[in-house]
């Protein structure tokens, strides 16, 4: 299957865990790019607001926090699809207001395993297209 319309933005300021995820997706044959710094990650994304599908981040950062970022995202494109990634607990999120205001489509528990997370990344983008089909 051709992923090559998948473009996807990683942010995790831990840079080992940015680039693997890059270069994962990348293999699979989806067009990811990878920040370590939200704000980087933030401006880069409002040179080009519709041209990305998705984008990845982890929860905890120094600066903006992962939450800060995907609300800050989401103001700017509503429709985009928000992978919310994590090494701490998810249960005080619910109760967040940032995070229901985020719209965040999935959670991911670190470590990831990249399998499962590039078929959670295919379903949740291969079902926003069947949306835009239906329609």
């Amino acid at each position: 299957m051709d992923y090559s319309s998948y473009r996807i933005i990683i942010v995790d300021d831990e840079y080992e865990i940015a680039f693997i995820l890059q270069q994962y997706l990348d293999k699979m044959g989806m067009n990811a790019k990878h920040f370590t710094d939200p704000v980087l990650a933030l401006d880069y994304f409002k040179l080009n607001p519709k041209y990305y599908s998705m984008v990845i981040t982890d929860l905890r950062m120094p600066g903006m926090s992962g939450l800060q970022l995907a609300h800050k995202i989401r103001r700017i494109n509503n429709t985009i699809k928000i992978i919310l990634i994590t090494a701490f607990e998810i249960c005080d999120l619910e109760n967040n207001l940032e995070f229901s205001e985020s719209k965040i489509d999935s959670i991911v528990q670190k470590p990831v395993k990249l399998p499962i997370f590039k078929d959670m990344i295919i379903n949740i983008l291969n079902d926003d297209k069947r949306k835009n089909i239906a329609i």
